[in-house]
């Protein structure tokens, strides 16, 4: 993915609701390697973690990609619950629910 004349390589996504999980789906799927950045708890992190699994699985399961689709993409996944690890990503989504204090 070009944007200007600087190629995108890692992508950051903030928040692993919904939106959170189709974008790393997505972007895993393309190719770029993607950061979703969750509450640092064990609970938030297993859920995001899993929620994207489970995408591709449904995904598979439905022939819209092959296993070996959804194995690179899911490689190219990282979950976390520390926002350092979204420093070196090119661009940054806020993908957190509707709630003007927690976007603060």
């Amino acid at each position: 993915m070009i944007t200007g004349s600087r190629m995108l390589r890692k992508i950051g996504v903030i928040g692993g609701g919904r939106m959170g999980e189709t974008l790393a789906h997505l972007n895993g799927l393309v190719g770029l390697e993607t950061v979703v950045k969750v509450k640092s708890d064990a609970e938030h992190l297993a859920r995001a973690e899993s929620a994207i699994v489970a995408s591709h699985k449904r995904e598979v399961r439905r022939g819209r990609q092959t296993e070996a689709e959804a194995e690179a993409a899911l490689a190219r996944v990282r979950v976390t619950g520390d926002y350092v690890d979204l420093a070196d990503c090119d661009v940054v989504i806020e993908a957190i629910q509707e709630d003007p204090a927690a976007k603060r």
